[in-house]
């Protein structure tokens, strides 16, 4: 797959068929983690927000779901963690993790906030 892409879909961005089969990603193997894990941690040691910057809801705003990575030095990256709702990281707020290498956080970002491995909008990843 390639590398924007790939990007695209680890921001959130769905790809209807029409789409696949014109970026030639249709029919598409399974994504292995080691391997987006690398290509994650590659995006993010370059850029201050991935895949936006985050601002945690307001009292009486609608608190979307939602998962970001923040570089603030080539040591230190966040992610914020916001939900709705129940979740497997915390209840309706949000919750900030400190990690020391790209690759710590966009491991946490992969399993935590986007429940892998298992389904990526339809791309199977496995261990």
């Amino acid at each position: 797959m390639h590398p924007d892409r790939l990007t695209d879909l680890l921001a959130g961005r769905h790809f209807n068929m029409p789409d696949r089969i014109d970026f030639g990603m249709w029919p598409h193997p399974p994504l292995t983690m080691p391997d987006i894990v690398q290509h994650l941690s590659r995006v993010v040691a370059d850029q201050t927000w991935f895949p936006k910057p985050f601002r945690p809801a307001e009292p009486g705003e609608p608190v979307p779901d939602l998962v970001v990575i923040e570089r603030r030095s080539a040591e230190e990256f966040i992610v914020h963690l916001q939900a709705s709702g129940p979740t497997g990281f915390t209840v309706a707020g949000a919750l900030s993790r400190t990690f020391r290498s790209a690759e710590d956080a966009a491991t946490f970002y992969l399993r935590t906030g986007m429940r892998l491995p298992g389904d990526l909008d339809g791309w199977k990843v496995v261990e």
